[in-house]
């Protein structure tokens, strides 16, 4: 892999150097980019598996033509169905291409076990603590962005995840699969399955993981958990002696010891690298086990079934080159072998060679189908697949088995298929369903999708969820509001799905956290079927108190503008207005108004912004959020005169006003701003809030310097534009106010001494805390623990990713590894306006950027003109002028103490 390519080298002559060089693939990812096409695994079935993150956007093949997978549907991420990172399987000509899964970040190759199964790993956005370890559940989505409308996973949504980790996957989602292990903060790398014996017991079967940011090797020992797995962590190396130990990839040598790539560097991520020239590879193994490589013959049958038994992969995908050669002679020989083996996974590499072969595979799926070991009766409806053998005959004889993971194979089978037998089957599946087995309920959800995504509606490959709920409801009868039938309900995407939800929703016993549930599960259905559920729901409501107080106001929000003229339903409304207001569900609140134009609520508008805490040391996540949403929905409804009262009461209330129109930024909100700073008659003290209202966005800070610069500011005002700008984030504005309104000097002027001298200097990690809150003003773009703004990455534990020498890079040259998901971006708009910030979400409908203060501006996408990646990282490259050297110095040793990983 080599983005935006993948190449086959061919050695000819067998001297081990490539005699001639094709295309595989073409137009596969950025070029070079972290995020790109990865590394190609050979699965037992002999085919290739793969995958690219989030910046491999779409797959072509070696004449640059568009791939389209067996399912139909063409190979990219634009929600039709498949979203952001991709895993992948094809044939070595990369025929028969399927995808596996998808809406992944930046999942970093793909690691299968002898029996077929998928693991692989998957990067969060950086500092949230969120990487995660997938099994693979095939052609699952994994939860990144929102299935619907691809929004990212910061937007506000129905039963929003309590802990990041969780919310980034969208864990709650109905359609979306469990994650296996979530692993803390990193960066993760290259994976493998262990299957030797070399090592100890404990991680024969386990995955083995290079987590380079966080400079460990990692063996994750997994074990059977229902329809899924769940799997635990075990250290295997541990570089934190050596912190340019970089671990970025491993696999199982052919005697069964570890072999890992160390990319031997002192930072990770952002595509930057310090060191070019120098790398290492470490053997991992038991003591006194000195590096040996078993004989292999590959010239002859039995020797290649010999090799099968190998822990290594590449003898193992050599050996089934070998037997794909010669397939009469290789069929008794697998059969053999396949007796007289002992070990599940032996069998199992053993029985996929052998069902692989021509006229092989109905003779084999019948055997492994029979088997009394639950892996390989796995691998039976595994292989029927790969074969396209009678898989709704396998189908019907296994929907009865004993195992759940044998069931879940089988709802997974079923994917695509319709008619009266498979949707039996799938009643069938569904009706042994064990509530709270995410995993099983998945599977079951994936065999009613059909192969556009459970989404698309209607023939030509749309779901199936009509016919098999109905199947399942025939059979179930009445035990259909179960706990496992309502899950069922949840995960369904049916015509009748929505008229069910409403129906377990009005059930007042309904928990309040079920209830939210249901609620999301209502997204995900035909958007014209919902508004009647509501209206339904509320004009007969029976439910508790507290779980009133919850639900209502999430209900309402599901109503159409013109419901609000109903009597009835105009008393829910003003019922959930009232419960939002005693709760503080500011944002609730403004959305109700919002939704129903409700004009009269522009005084409970203005309460709500002079009740926030807008100051530069409040908290702006939520509080500058809330008062410009407020602010903006207050002059959008006409309350322009009760704006201008309040102003010109020149109270403390009018201050906030007035800062929460600096805080909006745009439109008749910055005219307010505007006016009061042009106004020499109007009290000192709402001049003063209007220079902080204007430096709190970064058009009103220049327009600020204008004013400078054309004399209108007086007195002492010029002193505090100074300071207000000096505390802004935006370096290009600072640079502008430079000259017209200067700063002192900052510690004398002094130039800070070479970082090769400062890295030899040990500072005092407590007063660095004191400079990262304070004069560093590092938290109002860092999270650390529960303190500070979420702009840039999570610093909790960046003492754990980032050597002395990266730390001192990142302020030093902000620019020159800007971590992925967090590039500069500028939002052209239609009406010549530009927005400038992170990207948090793009979607069809609307895109939010993220200001250098914290603060996300939703933009309706017909109104973006351009949306242009810029070079230059939201961090000022001029930070370090407002510390003095030992400040930088004690800054960067506080930085190392951070190692909050979970």
């Amino acid at each position: 892999s080599c983005a935006p390519n993948i190449f086959i080298f061919h050695d000819d002559n067998g001297d081990l150097v490539a005699d001639r060089k094709e295309s595989l693939f073409t137009k596969t990812g950025q070029p070079q980019h972290d995020h790109s096409v990865h590394a190609f695994s050979v699965g037992p079935d002999g085919r290739w598996y793969f995958n690219f993150g989030n910046s491999g956007h779409s797959v072509h093949d070696k004449d640059g033509k568009p791939v389209i997978d067996l399912a139909g549907n063409t190979v990219n991420d634009s929600g039709k169905p498949y979203r952001q990172g991709m895993a992948f399987r094809c044939r070595p000509d990369g025929s028969d291409f399927e995808v596996l899964g998808h809406n992944f970040r930046n999942n970093y190759e793909i690691a299968v076990d002898s029996f077929g199964s998928l693991w692989q790993s998957d990067n969060d956005d950086d500092g949230n603590r969120g990487v995660r370890i997938n099994w693979v559940m095939e052609y699952g989505n994994y939860g990144y962005v929102d299935e619907r409308n691809g929004q990212g996973w910061q937007v506000p949504r129905t039963n929003l995840e309590a802990e990041i980790p969780r919310r980034h996957w969208h864990q709650n989602d109905p359609g979306v699969v469990p994650n296996l292990l979530l692993t803390g903060a990193g960066s993760p790398a290259g994976i493998c399955v262990y299957e030797g014996s070399l090592l100890p017991e404990r991680f024969r079967g386990a995955l083995v993981h290079c987590e380079p940011g966080m400079n460990v090797v990692r063996g994750y020992p997994v074990t059977v958990s229902g329809a899924g797995y769940a799997a635990t962590i075990e250290s295997i190396a541990d570089g934190a002696a050596d912190q340019w130990f970089r671990p970025s990839d491993v696999c199982v040598a052919p005697d069964g010891s570890l072999m890992v790539a160390d990319w031997y560097d002192p930072g990770v991520g952002g595509h930057g690298m310090a060191d070019t020239q120098k790398g290492r590879i470490y053997r991992i193994a038991p003591k006194a086990s000195a590096y040996k490589i078993p004989a292999a013959d590959f010239d002859s049958v039995a020797g290649a079934v010999a090799a099968l038994g190998s822990p290594n992969l590449c003898t193992r995908a050599t050996a089934l080159e070998s037997i794909r050669k010669q397939p009469e002679q290789a069929a008794p020989l697998l059969a053999t072998a396949f007796e007289k083996a002992t070990d599940d996974r032996v069998q199992a590499r053993l029985a996929w060679a052998a069902g692989m072969l021509p006229m092989q595979a109905e003779r084999w799926v019948a055997k492994l189908a029979g088997s009394p070991k639950d892996s390989l009766r796995v691998v039976a409806i595994r292989l029927c697949r790969a074969v396209r053998g009678d898989v709704i005959l396998i189908a019907e004889k296994m929907a009865g088995d004993p195992s759940p993971a044998v069931r879940r194979e089988v709802a997974l089978a079923l994917r695509g298929l319709a008619g009266q037998r498979a949707d039996r089957v799938w009643a069938t599946l569904a009706a042994r369903h064990a509530a709270g087995d995410r995993y099983e309920l998945e599977a079951l959800g994936i065999g009613a999708d059909g192969l556009r995504g459970g989404l698309q509606r209607g023939p030509d490959g749309g779901n199936q969820w009509d016919a098999r709920l109905a199947a399942w409801q025939a059979h179930i009868g009445s035990e259909w509001k179960s706990p496992a039938g309502r899950e069922i309900v949840w995960r369904s995407r049916a015509a009748s799905s929505a008229a069910l939800i409403g129906e377990l929703l009005a059930d007042p016993a309904l928990t309040t956290s079920e209830s939210l549930a249901l609620l999301r599960a209502l997204d995900f259905q035909n958007p014209a079927s919902v508004p009647d559920v509501m209206r339904l729901l509320l004009r007969h409501l029976s439910w508790p108190e507290e779980k009133l107080q919850v639900i209502l106001p999430q209900l309402v929000m599901g109503l159409d503008r013109r419901d609000a003229a109903d009597p009835v339903l105009a008393k829910r409304i003003d019922e959930a207005l009232t419960l939002c207001a005693a709760t503080h569900h500011s944002a609730e609140y403004i959305e109700i108004v919002r939704r129903f134009g409700l004009k009269d609520h522009v005084d409970e508008l203005l309460q709500l912004v002079v009740a926030q805490d807008t100051s530069q040391g409040g908290n702006v996540g939520t509080s500058d959020a809330v008062a410009s949403a407020a602010i903006g929905l207050t002059i959008e409804l006409g309350g322009h005169e009760l704006i201008s009262r309040r102003l010109a009461a020149a109270d403390p209330d009018s201050e906030k006003i007035l800062i929460a129109c600096g805080i909006r930024g745009q439109g008749k909100a910055m005219e307010y701003v505007e006016a009061l700073l042009s106004d020499s008659s109007a009290p000192d003290s709402m001049r003063l809030a209007a220079v902080r209202a204007m430096a709190r966005t970064q058009g009103g800070a220049k327009k600020l310097v204008e004013f400078a610069k054309a004399g209108a500011l007086t007195g002492g005002l010029p002193q505090a534009a100074a300071v207000a700008i000096s505390a802004s984030p935006w370096g290009d504005v600072r640079q502008l106010a430079a000259d017209v309104l200067p700063m002192p000097k900052a510690k004398g002027g002094a130039q800070l001494p070479p970082v090769a001298d400062l890295l030899k200097r040990n500072g005092q990690a407590e007063r660095g805390k004191g400079v990262f809150a304070g004069v560093g003003t590092c938290a109002k773009c860092h999270v650390v623990g529960s303190e500070g703004k979420a702009v840039g990455p999570n610093l909790s534990g960046i003492g754990a990713k980032l050597s002395r020498e990266a730390l001192y890079e990142s302020m030093l040259a902000p620019s020159a590894a800007i971590s992925h998901n967090f590039e500069t971006w500028t939002a052209v708009l239609a009406d010549g306006r530009s927005i400038t910030g992170l990207s948090v979400s793009q979607s069809t409908e609307q895109v939010v950027i993220r200001a250098a203060d914290g603060i996300d501006v939703t933009i309706p996408r017909v109104d973006v003109e351009e949306l242009v990646k810029q070079p230059i990282s939201l961090m000022p490259a001029d930070l370090v002028a407002a510390l003095s050297a030992e400040e930088l110095v004690d800054l960067v040793a506080w930085l190392e103490t951070l190692r909050d990983t979970r």
